[in-house]
């Protein structure tokens, strides 16, 4: 269980032969039920089957769902395996504004410290980019 599946847009998914479904108006992608963490409804106009919802958390995976501000609203949890994970979003949920916003601060450096190695690996000087 390692993959976090993301629906953004207007899908259905459905259980076929231990498999998740993910069904669009062009393609049909398969995922592994047994690869699967989680899965991300971020999309209102998305469709899940009761039986989806089911053989997903009887696999221990953990079912998210977004509202239209793309905020986690409800979570489907399984009821045979333990509450780790659950305790951790608690916990991220419950941490001041603050600190949030000092972890995103330092995450956006990161990024763009990443971001000028790899300019800098592809052999651009990063000092003669115009900023925005």
């Amino acid at each position: 269980m390692w993959r976090t599946v993301i629906v953004t847009q207007r899908e259905k998914l459905t259980v076929k032969d231990n498999w998740l479904v993910v069904w669009s108006d062009k393609t049909e992608q398969r995922v592994p039920i047994g690869d699967i963490y989680s899965v991300v409804v971020d999309n209102r106009a998305a469709l899940i089957s009761v039986n989806a919802i089911t053989t997903l958390t009887m696999a221990g995976v953990h079912i998210f769902f977004c509202d239209s501000r793309h905020t986690p609203a409800a979570l489907a949890l399984p009821m045979n395996t333990h509450y780790r994970p659950f305790g951790v979003i608690k916990r991220q949920l419950a941490l001041s504004d603050e600190f949030k916003a000092l972890l995103w601060q330092k995450i956006v450096r990161q990024k763009i410290c990443n971001q000028v190695k790899c300019l800098h690996l592809a052999g651009v000087d990063h000092k003669k980019i115009e900023p925005i």
